[in-house]
């Protein structure tokens, strides 16, 4: 039976640099607000410095023109209730372009052992992954298939 009188270590940026480096994951950090991590070409990003990182995020590399957005609100409803983790949802700019977005919340409120840190950001990377690529092959670039035509 665990030891409950034992509290794991509050989850600092230091750790979660420490357990993407064990991941020989490279990072982008100015030291202010937060970890980027490229995934080419997806950018991820965990905020850091307003209590603690509980969240994850991740942009599609690509926006949608606002007139499609009755194509792409069923195919993020279908996708969330797919995955448990990471959410996916649409955010619409001021210029009308939908970008895509996925959000994580990491459970580490009551802090994480080492271990646990590394288990969830693998899973956040991992179901990411997943789940933009899903979204690449709903909406393919129309540019990769001009290029496959010549």
């Amino acid at each position: 039976m665990p030891d409950i009188s034992q509290q794991p270590a509050p989850v600092t940026e230091e750790r979660i640099l420490a357990a993407l480096e064990r991941m020989n994951i490279s990072t982008l950090s100015d030291g202010e607000d937060g970890i980027a991590i490229s995934f080419f070409p997806h950018l991820f990003f965990i905020p850091v410095g307003q209590g603690l990182p509980l969240v994850g995020v991740c942009s599609f590399h690509r926006v949608f023109d606002v007139q499609f957005s009755s194509q792409i609100a069923p195919v993020v409803a279908a996708m969330n209730s797919e995955f448990y983790a990471p959410k996916l949802y649409s955010v619409v700019s001021d210029d009308g372009k939908i970008q895509l977005r996925l959000t994580h919340c990491f459970n580490w409120d009551m802090g994480a052992t080492d271990a646990q840190i590394g288990a969830e950001l693998d899973a956040f990377f991992g179901g990411a992954l997943q789940l933009l690529s899903q979204i690449e092959a709903a909406f393919p670039d129309p540019w990769n298939a001009l290029e496959q035509e010549d």
